[in-house]
């Protein structure tokens, strides 16, 4: 990818205006940019601390910061290649920002700029004495119809099992149903099978299901689903987050199911839902399209670039802009904060790194703003939060976080 088009989809990446399939690209670049397939121009003389403080300086020209005592901990971990593209008008007026130089087998230095008269309290903890947590990654339970299952992370690829006309195949980190379309068994006399993928904590996956429609789970997820969908709907059911790329049919119609009774239908869509029964309100974002909700009575229709949440204590729908970079940022293979308190952070780092959270005392009231990469060691994501203040301690699996 030229220079040109980097600059184009990180303008749009930045700004919000990305489409999904705009995001994949320049997440692709990135991969490819991680296995050397990408060069980097450099000043021949400079050293990496120079390269780091040339970007700096064009950054602090960019947005002519200014002093604030505002409690808002902006985390950028922005691969720095993409720095000196289009990445330098982040919008960031806020008292600390810090930039993350990703190194391709970890999370790499972190460089700090402070203009804050902010002064956190120490950690309780040393560096060393973070225990080493690798993050989740590729992996799911599968369970078919007769109630036997098959662990994917392990799983071969190639074909699964087959199913009435359909055989389901591995192919890395996805399972893809296909039919077959010359297959003997009458169709016409199958009881319908219904199969159940779920991603523990750590884990997460992609399906292509029976009529073409992909979906992403993320950690502590899952998704129920027919092998084949007979009748004249499409229906599954979720728990956790799910996100879809529905291949439309208005004679076929596609809903989603929540565990709350909350019914999503697709008016030709890609959506993310966040389900979670850990999180204060179920959260419907709209990328492509639209989608009918339905819930108690109520429906709202919502529209591309928007978000509904459901007010629990109003027991009604709520419409606002959405931010499609985080309701994206899992399935990119990023944590994305804006002005998140530390009980949603945490939350996010239970579930993708499998340990137990608990508050000692009063819950800190920072903010945070930023991006870290989901393929980052515990040790390295809590040292970040550390830098902006927060204070913790680590008793085996369980992070304790202190006022």
């Amino acid at each position: 990818m030229d220079k040109s088009k980097i600059i184009e989809l990180s303008h749009k990446v930045i700004s919000g205006k990305a489409s999904p399939f705009e995001v994949e690209e320049l997440q692709q670049w990135f991969d490819s940019f991680e296995a050397g397939e990408v060069q980097v121009e450099l000043r021949s003389a400079e050293s990496r601390d120079q390269v780091k403080e040339r970007l700096l300086q064009k950054i602090k020209a960019q947005l002519n910061l200014t002093e604030h005592n505002r409690k808002i901990i902006p985390l950028f971990p922005i691969k720095w290649i993409l720095i000196s593209a289009a990445v330098l008008i982040l919008l960031l007026t806020v008292s600390l920002f810090y930039i993350l130089y990703p190194e391709r087998k970890g999370a790499g230095n972190l460089f700090v700029h402070e203009k804050s008269k902010v002064n956190p309290k120490p950690s309780v903890i040393s560096d060393s004495t973070v225990q080493e947590v690798k993050p989740g990654h590729s992996g799911a339970i599968l369970t078919l119809a007769d109630g036997s299952k098959i662990v994917l992370d392990n799983a071969a690829n190639g074909d699964l099992v087959f199913q009435g006309k359909d055989r389901l195949i591995k192919k890395g980190g996805m399972l893809i149903y296909d039919s077959l379309q010359n297959n003997p068994v009458n169709s016409k006399n199958q009881v319908t099978a219904y199969n159940t993928i779920t991603t523990p904590v750590k884990r997460q996956f992609r399906i292509v299901l029976s009529d073409g429609t992909k979906v992403w789970l993320n950690a502590a997820s899952s998704i129920s689903f027919p092998v084949e969908f007979p009748g004249d709907e499409r229906s599954v059911s979720i728990t956790g987050e799910v996100y879809f790329e529905v291949v439309h049919n208005e004679q076929k119609p596609f809903k989603v199911h929540l565990t709350d009774g909350t019914e999503i239908e697709d008016i030709g869509t890609a959506f993310d839902v966040n389900s979670y029964k850990d999180e204060p309100q179920l959260n419907a974002t709209l990328l492509e399209g639209s989608i009918k909700m339905i819930k108690g009575g109520r429906s709202v229709i919502v529209k591309k670039g928007e978000q509904t949440q459901f007010n629990k204590t109003k027991g009604d729908f709520e419409i606002s802009e959405a931010d499609p970079l985080k309701a994206l940022a899992w399935k990119n293979g990023l944590f994305r904060f804006n002005g998140a308190d530390i009980s949603s952070v945490m939350r996010e780092i239970s579930r993708w790194y499998g340990v137990d959270v608990v508050y000692e005392g009063k819950m800190p009231d920072n903010k945070f703003v930023g991006t870290i990469i989901r393929d980052t060691e515990l040790s390295k994501v809590m040292n970040i939060l550390k830098l902006g203040g927060l204070r913790f301690r680590m008793e085996n699996n369980k992070i304790v976080i202190l006022p």
